[in-house]
């Protein structure tokens, strides 16, 4: 048990099911991968840390990579990417984490972003870009060479993918990827 160190009194075992359920539940993202809050008393720490450590070994998580974008407002970039089914599954005062099917983007705060000189970038690998593609029409994302936020239309690449781009409200550039069928 560790006794005095959580209120609830629960011991490692319930701590380890308490986190694997968190992870298994679907609407709440990556946000279960943040720790949970446990208080220790003086010269419990150690114990608290270790025992932490080995139950947070036993929730493997898939390897994942995911894009970190900047975001001059939180809820304003929030509400862009909820208007293409994006929900917001984490946030603090510095990380965002977004997340739609498979797809998730997380943000951290850049306040004094200039949109026009923004390099950043990902890139959205999908099954059908040009379904993707209507829904950001849809939402009135105006198709045009130069502004944010905007579209590029999917076309035909070389190589026989298909390839088109989203430029979110802070000049981050989102392409838009299918692969040859």
């Amino acid at each position: 048990m560790l006794g005095n160190a959580t209120k609830y009194k629960m011991n490692e075992r319930q701590l380890l099911e308490r986190g694997k359920k968190g992870l298994q539940q679907p609407s709440l993202g990556l946000a279960a991968s943040a720790p949970l809050a446990v208080f220790a008393p003086c010269g419990q720490t150690e114990k608290l840390i270790y025992r932490t450590q080995i139950m947070m070994e036993a929730i493997k998580m898939p390897d994942l990579a995911t894009p970190n974008l900047p975001s001059r407002q939180f809820e304003i970039t929030a509400r862009f990417y909820e208007q293409f089914g994006f929900e917001q599954t984490w946030k603090d005062a510095g990380w965002m984490i977004l997340k739609r099917g498979d797809l998730i983007l997380e943000f951290f705060p850049f306040p004094d972003l200039d949109p026009a000189q923004s390099s950043f970038s990902c890139c959205f690998r999908m099954n059908d870009v040009s379904e993707f593609f209507e829904i950001l029409l849809s939402a009135g994302l105006p198709e045009l060479t130069k502004g944010w936020p905007r579209v590029h239309r999917p076309k035909r690449e070389p190589w026989g993918g298909l390839v088109g781009a989203l430029i979110d409200p802070d000049g981050s550039l989102v392409r838009l990827v299918q692969a040859p069928n």
